[in-house]
């Protein structure tokens, strides 16, 4: 079976924010196609995000939409 851990980066983001308010996008940097990502929620104010994609962080950015009422 081939090595499959290049194929996603994994990392935490912690922010002051409702998780469930918040909407995770990434975007490929070269042409702005989406790139598919998981978002789980770790606590709160914590989200995991792994971006699906066997991209370099330079490659891909991430946008953050919080509803904040």
């Amino acid at each position: 079976m081939a090595d499959r851990r290049w194929l996603f980066r994994q990392f935490s983001i912690t922010h002051n924010w409702n998780t469930l308010d918040v909407d995770y996008i990434c975007y490929r940097n070269a042409d702005n196609r989406k790139i598919n990502v998981s978002c789980v929620p770790t606590s709160k104010n914590n989200v995991q995000i792994d971006v699906l994609a066997p991209l370099t962080p330079n490659e891909y950015r991430i946008t953050l939409t919080a509803r904040l009422d």
